[in-house]
């Protein structure tokens, strides 16, 4: 931890509010001091946006070319279809890989994020690249799920 941190500032109450979290420092046995502010305005934040349903982060992973966007359009299209509410609607293959450059190579390079719901659940999908050279972008996308589903093409 030393060296590449910044300098801590200092709160209001002239404690040090820590620019990392509390439990990495807790797990190095460093005192943590004051670094509350930030979780209490979070914590308000997460309050506002409750959902009567469970919440679920799924995504798709695998190789590249493998179907894993044609996928995400398909439960899409199927959770639309059958949803009782409006909040669910329906992506296209299109929307989905939107950008310029995602549509010129026909390969996703970011990861795209799809919402849809079921009877008991609200689901945030993500859809990850399977290129090599978007490793990074996968993991990321892939940090924030529950649950993925492995795209292997037969």
């Amino acid at each position: 931890l030393r060296g590449s941190a910044p300098k801590s500032t200092m709160g209001p109450a002239a404690e040090p509010l820590l620019p990392f979290g509390s439990f990495a420092l807790a797990a190095a046995g460093a005192m943590v001091v004051g670094a509350v502010g930030r979780r209490a305005a979070s914590s308000r934040a997460a309050a506002v946006v409750r959902r009567a349903k469970d919440h679920v982060n799924l995504g798709t992973v695998g190789h590249v070319d493998h179907g894993k966007t044609t996928l995400s359009a398909a439960i899409s299209l199927v959770c639309a279809q059958f949803s009782t509410t409006q909040d669910t609607k329906q992506k296209t293959y299109e929307e989905i890989d939107n950008a310029p450059e995602e549509r010129a190579r026909g390969i996703t390079i970011n990861a795209s994020h799809i919402e849809y719901e079921t009877e008991t659940r609200h689901y945030c999908h993500v859809d990850c690249p399977g290129h090599a050279d978007y490793v990074k972008n996968m993991i990321t996308g892939a940090c924030q799920m529950d649950g993925g589903i492995l795209v292997i093409s037969s």
